[in-house]
């Protein structure tokens, strides 16, 4: 009977204030939001900062914690001078 999902809006936003008008209701409301904003607050409040610290350590610790390129890494090509300047035809 309804196809398109903003037909049901108007319904939306009636039954929305029909609930909230109701105080006791308006408090599970609350109750239900509450469960779901305060999870994500505590996420922003503790883990954020922690990504941040340890991109920021990241950044200073630098070359450190690169992988050193060995010369056995290294394909036999790179490992002669005349081929790595490209002399070679």
């Amino acid at each position: 009977m309804v196809r398109y999902f903003y037909a049901w809006t108007p319904a939306f936003i009636v039954g929305t204030l029909c609930i909230l008008a109701l105080p006791w209701l308006g408090l599970i409301a609350l109750f239900v939001v509450a469960l779901a904003v305060l999870p994500a607050l505590a996420w922003v409040i503790f883990f954020v900062p922690y990504m941040l610290v340890q991109a920021i350590r990241g950044r200073l610790q630098g070359e450190s914690r690169a992988i050193p390129v060995t010369v056995a890494a290294q394909s036999p090509s790179m490992r002669q001078p005349a081929l790595r300047r490209g002399l070679a035809s």
